[in-house]
């Protein structure tokens, strides 16, 4: 037990000792090199049109407990330029140029690199555009996936004006899945063609539904004449149909949705009157009963 005791207190007065060096250590004044973040500051209707470093070098010279802060205090290069016009900027960066937040007891002595700043600028405008979901979806047996429905359907983009106003669409973040038996949502990025494009908002919500496929009868639907001589009728008038299609599509169906006509044209030219049918989006016509009809004339 007393050797034990003896270790705790020599940890405690090394780990005083530590604790002091480090206090002597961080209160006295260092000339360090970092690598500072590059920010170009430009006026609301000018946009960047070309790469900039990413990262400067700067010397600096400063308490060592600020010397440590940096990295999370956004210390920053920012290049402040102010063109009457599209076209090249040339910047060299100076001591001036280095944004170091209040409080720090930290200076800028000089920018090793870059030496100057060469970067394009151009007009800035604004535009919607349409988004539609890059899907490679595939239903399992039986399923059937609907067109999938975006919200919202457009976003505005900004940046320069040979840039932007080559976009037409843009598309989103590709999904992919297969054997789907369960509808989908979900938020995909928007995929920006240029790093000089903001995007607004950057990201969508695509609602992709999956139904499974069924069978029913739609009865008592008007067969209408087209085409025809005046006073002419079909005889039967009514048709019952099969159809197949999503489950949630065909519950809501009713005759009222589904046109049925016989085009007089083709009876004329000796064919037999068979009723054409207008259906709805994703409902496939299987057979009709009746199969047979006539065209009465007056």
């Amino acid at each position: 037990m007393k050797f034990r005791g003896n270790i705790g207190i020599k940890a405690g007065a090394l780990f005083l000792a530590v604790l002091l060096w480090a206090h002597v250590a961080t209160e006295k004044y260092y000339e360090v090199t970092v690598s500072l973040p590059i920010v170009v500051q430009l006026p609301e209707h000018i946009a960047l049109s070309s790469s900039v470093p990413e990262a400067a070098q700067v010397k600096l010279w400063g308490k060592g407990k600020h010397l440590l802060l940096l990295r999370y205090s956004g210390t920053k290069l920012s290049i402040r330029a102010n063109p009457g016009s599209p076209g090249k900027v040339s910047h060299v960066p100076s001591p001036m140029d280095v944004d170091i937040p209040e409080g720090l007891d930290v200076r800028a002595l000089e920018v090793l690199q870059p030496s100057v700043m060469e970067f394009r600028v151009d007009r800035r405008i604004v535009r919607k555009v349409p988004v539609l979901p890059a899907l490679k979806l595939s239903p399992a047996p039986g399923y059937i996936v609907l067109s999938p429905k975006v919200h919202p359907d457009s976003v505005t983009i900004s940046g320069p004006k040979e840039v932007v106003r080559k976009v037409r669409v843009l598309y989103t973040d590709s999904l992919r899945a297969s054997a789907l038996r369960r509808s989908l949502r979900g938020e995909l990025r928007v995929a920006i063609p240029s790093p000089y494009i903001v995007c607004t908002p950057p990201t969508i919500w695509v609602e992709v539904d999956v139904q499974p496929i069924v069978e029913s009868w739609l009865e008592g639907i008007p067969v209408r004449l087209i085409y025809s001589p005046k006073g002419a009728w079909v005889v039967p008038n009514r048709v019952d149909i099969e159809v197949r299609g999503p489950a949630d599509v065909l519950a809501k169906l009713s005759p009222e949705d589904v046109q049925a006509y016989i085009d007089y044209r083709n009876v004329r030219e000796g064919k037999p009157p068979e009723p054409s049918f207008h259906l709805p989006p994703g409902v496939q016509f299987l057979r009709a009963r009746p199969s047979s009809f006539r065209v009465q004339l007056p």
